[in-house]
């Protein structure tokens, strides 16, 4: 560990027998619990490995590795739920927006002195756009875990005048999906078309001029979306296959555990 990200006096926070040790292993094994809902990579942060950790401790030499491991993945924890796991600027040079990160010595001085729960909760981002991203987030695992759209198209290719069964499960899916008004239509129309080419242009960000002006045009001529429709899959491809499972201001009072009832 450098010396830069070492608690100043040097004493254990994470593996001593104080109460305050205590609170803060606990508050770790509890946010560790709630990575997946922020998106955080589930293999990285795994309540049950971190555990197994604690448990098999024997020494002080062990004690002493324990204690540089728990405060490495504590700051790692902290810079991703705060910041993000991604760099925008590596992952697009055309992001030039910087990620707001606390240094390594405020995040432990913070820690050392603050109660557990606190510090974590304030991890979170507390922007509308966050709350809004967790909100959408959860009602789509929520539809994916009652049925999702419907049945998966049973194709991974249609072209428009094409008809059959193919085309109705299409149709439904895109119904389901809030794309297209209720039809009885077997057939690949122009209104299923035009709805396919909407649901593309919507799930890759609608970048192109084309694109926005669809989106101008259309929304004042169909149903209202789900809010979790806008983060589906890829192109066409997401309508043939199942989707699949990606803060809250400070609330007054006491602090209290991360919970995804503070999305609701």
């Amino acid at each position: 560990m450098q010396p830069s990200t070492a608690p100043v006096d040097l004493e254990p926070i994470w593996t001593g027998s104080s109460e305050a040790d205590r609170a803060r292993r606990l508050a770790l094994i509890e946010a560790f619990a709630l990575a997946d809902d922020h998106g955080l990579p589930r293999g990285r942060y795994d309540p049950d490995r971190l555990m197994e950790r604690l448990a098999g401790v024997s020494g002080g030499r062990d004690r002493g590795l324990l204690e540089i491991e728990l405060t490495r993945t504590f700051l790692q924890f902290a810079h991703d739920l705060q910041s993000g796991v991604l760099e925008p600027g590596k992952a697009s040079s055309l992001i030039k927006r910087k990620a707001p990160r606390r240094s390594s010595e405020e995040l432990l001085t913070l820690l050392s002195t603050q109660p557990p729960e606190s510090v974590f909760r304030m991890l979170v981002p507390s922007s509308p756009e966050y709350t809004r991203l967790m909100q959408a987030k959860l009602r789509l695992e929520h539809r994916l875990q009652h049925g999702g759209w419907g049945s998966v198209v049973p194709t991974s290719s249609l072209r428009p005048g094409e008809s059959g069964n193919t085309v109705v499960a299409l149709r439904n899916r895109l119904v389901a999906m809030g794309y297209l008004r209720p039809s009885l239509s077997a057939t690949y129309d122009d209104r299923i078309e035009a709805a396919v080419r909407d649901f593309q242009c919507r799930s890759r960000a609608g970048a192109g001029r084309r694109c926005r002006h669809q989106h101008h045009a259309r929304d004042q001529h169909r149903p209202r979306r789900a809010a979790a429709v806008d983060h589906g899959g890829d192109g066409a491809r997401a309508l043939a296959e199942p989707a699949r499972g990606q803060g809250p201001a400070a609330h007054p009072g006491e602090p209290r555990r991360l919970s995804r009832a503070d999305y609701r």
